[in-house]
This record gives structure tokens, sequence and C-alpha cells, in this order.
């Protein structure tokens, strides 16, 4: 999940980690300038669903990812995986085959395949963008992100209470004590609800009694 001005992913977990910490940082302001990049291309096309049949010039590697994201679009709406989906648009990309999913007109997430990034990281496209993950990498997320953007993915991932577990440890922890305060939270109101007073059989005869004495 990316963000243009900072850095918000979730992707597949590597099988191996190396690098210091200015690749990362050189990873996320290429990563950062290609959303950019790719909002301003795609800004004539975000009110429709697929870029024009009219669009020319295209390689026959563009044209393949083209069609390999029209495939991931239709899969997504015939089996219903993902119902919010309903409420957005999507644009694919016409170079790259990224498809970018807008919300209320506005571009919320960016499907690149291997990873999803996220644009706008509000409430509802960012649980839209976690399930996507989820139906696409499985039970094991890794996200980058701000500390901000790290608690509302945890939030988000427990209160939809998914089964999964996040690669960054600091998320995972987030996550698993979301997932603590809101059983903690429910048990609570279960309990309240089972101790709450009741009105006996008894008292309720009585009080009948009195109301047919007065009405007469």
């Amino acid at each position: 999940m990316d963000h243009t001005k900072t850095q918000h992913s979730c992707h597949q977990p590597q099988s191996s980690h190396s690098g210091t910490g200015r690749d990362d940082a050189t990873a996320d302001a290429a990563a950062r300038d290609r959303t950019a990049r790719d909002l301003k291309l795609l800004a004539p096309y975000l009110t429709g669903n697929r870029i024009p049949e009219t669009a020319t010039g295209k390689t026959p590697k563009e044209q393949q990812a083209e069609q390999e994201a029209n495939e991931r679009i239709a899969k997504l709406q015939k089996d219903r995986l993902i119902p919010q989906l309903d409420r957005m648009t999507s644009a694919i990309h016409p170079k790259t085959g990224d498809v970018t999913y807008s919300l209320s007109g506005k571009a919320a997430f960016v499907d690149r395949g291997k990873t999803i990034s996220v644009l706008e990281a509000q409430p509802a496209s960012t649980r839209i963008a976690l399930e996507m993950a989820v139906q696409k990498y499985g039970r094991s997320i890794a996200a980058t992100g701000t500390p901000a953007f790290q608690k509302q993915l945890a939030d988000a991932a427990a209160q939809m209470k998914l089964d999964i577990a996040f690669t960054d440890p600091k998320i995972q922890a987030k996550f698993l004590q979301s997932k603590k305060e809101l059983q903690e939270k429910e048990e609570k109101a279960q309990a309240a609800l089972c101790c709450a007073p009741k009105q006996s059989a008894s008292k309720s005869r009585s009080d009948k009694s009195v109301s047919t004495k007065t009405n007469a």
C-alpha cells in the first residue's frame, strides 16, 4: 500500500531480506515517484471502468499487461470475492497494466500485481485494499507505512476478524493488541447484557392488577 506522499504498501513477503535503510528509502522514493507518475497518466481514465478501446500504439507487452489486468478485475467481480468493489470504479494503466481503484470519484489504491499501493489512507479504502491483499497473497501480509497507517491497518484487520499475520513485528503487535481490546470490549458488552435487571413475573402481574383497579 503506497501513498503519494508517504509510503504505504501491502505485498507478498519476500523469502529473504537484504539491504540498508538507505536502500529502503531509495526504493520508497522511487515508488512514490512511480505512483505520482501513474496518477498523472491515469487522470483522463479515472471516471470509467476501462481504458477506451480506441487507444493505439500499444506494444505486445502492454497489450498483455492490460489483458491480465482485465482478467484480474473480471475474476474479482465474477467470484464476488470483495463485494465492496461494487462501490468502486477501476482504470487500467495503458502501459503497465496496473489497476487503479477509485472510491467516490477519488483514486483510493492501485493493484500493481505483486503489491497494492494505497493512495488515500482512509478507513474505507484501507479495509478494501487489505481484503484484496488477503485474497491475492494469503494469510501472511507484508506491509509498510507510517505508524498511523500501521495502526489503521491493524485496527481494520482486527475489526474485520481476519485470520492473518503481518510479517512486520511492530504491525503484528498492533494487530494483536487491537484484537485483544476489541475482544475485551465485546465481552464487557455481553456481560452487561446478561446482567441487566429483568422484571419478575410476579411484579408484572402486580402492576397489571394495580392498573386494572385504577381504571375501574
